[in-house]
């Protein structure tokens, strides 16, 4: 029983993360977002 509610409830929170990528409204064109490109192996890896 405990085990059906556990799988169920993962089931149902799964589901629903799914929800807002389908959604029709369009992001703010007011975003900006800022990244950083390092490598992650070789002389320069540390960061």
């Amino acid at each position: 029983m405990k085990k059906r509610v556990i799988a169920l409830t993962l089931a149902m929170i799964l589901g629903i993360s799914f929800l807002p990528g389908c959604s029709n409204k369009s992001a703010d064109d007011d975003v900006i977002k800022i990244g950083v490109f390092e490598p992650l192996t070789g002389e320069n890896g540390g960061g």
